[in-house]
């Protein structure tokens, strides 16, 4: 198993490297034109990162929202920026910055890999106390970003937000800029689990000759409503060991 958990990585590395490259269809630039006049910007893009950061206007005490923009996306409709709308306590605002910023990157990464047209982005909402939050309120003030990206920038659900706070978006969008499975048949948080499963099984076959998991042990690292279904199958698939962790340690108890 040592010797399949060194291969998994150098698969992984190999991914990771080939996404990045893809990265070179939007390259960095210097600045957005115009965006300060309608955002505070509180990070620039530079050469060391092409990601820019935006605080939007948000009238609730204790709430602040920042929305990360990767590359060429703002005010390039050919590639908006797409990623989902995250709402958690951070320990300040810099660690949202980060966040923002880290996740926008990531989602890049994942446009560039299957080629979806849509450059990386993010919203992070920090909130002192996520159960004060008023959610319409919030969603029609992100949806007045969303107006003023005009097509720069598409959303979605992400961590602590569901298809109710989706539905005041679109309603407070006239139906644009959002991008999730309202009403859907399918469960979009099962389905992106499955493609996770898939992923593994199929790594392993590949590496092993099959889908054998009895050998393995699997760490789940964040056990929402992705994360939790991801072990909750591994044990199904008969997985030698499953460890999680959560921020939260009652999510982790799958």
């Amino acid at each position: 198993s040592n010797m399949l958990f060194r291969s998994l990585l150098i698969v992984l590395a190999s991914v990771a490297k080939t996404a990045q490259g893809f990265s070179s269809i939007a390259p960095p630039v210097p600045s957005f034109p115009g965006l300060g006049d309608a955002f505070k910007i509180v990070k620039e893009p530079s050469m060391d990162c092409s990601a820019i950061v935006v605080e939007a206007d948000v009238k609730q005490k204790g709430v602040q929202c920042y929305i990360a923009i990767d590359s060429e996306s703002y005010g390039h409709t050919a590639r908006p920026g797409n990623g989902g709308i995250r709402l958690l306590n951070y320990k300040n605002a810099q660690q949202a910055i980060e966040d923002a910023v880290r996740l926008a990157k990531g989602m890049t990464r994942k446009h560039d890999m299957f080629r979806t047209g849509f450059s990386g982005a993010k919203v992070v909402v920090n909130s002192d106390d996520l159960d004060k939050v008023e959610r319409k309120e919030l969603m029609q003030n992100l949806a007045s970003a969303l107006k003023t990206f005009e097509g720069g920038m598409y959303t979605g659900c992400d961590l602590n937000t569901c298809d109710t706070d989706m539905d005041y978006l679109v309603e407070a969008t006239d139906e644009k800029y959002v991008l999730a499975g309202r009403n859907s048949k399918v469960d979009t948080n099962v389905a992106t689990a499955s493609s996770v499963i898939g992923s593994i099984l199929g790594t392993v076959e590949a590496m092993q000759g099959s889908q054998d998991l009895s050998d393995l042990t699997f760490t789940v690292q964040g056990c929402g409503k992705v994360g939790s279904t991801v072990a909750k199958e591994l044990v199904r698939f008969g997985a030698k060991n499953v460890q999680t962790c959560d921020l939260y340690a009652e999510a982790a108890q799958i």
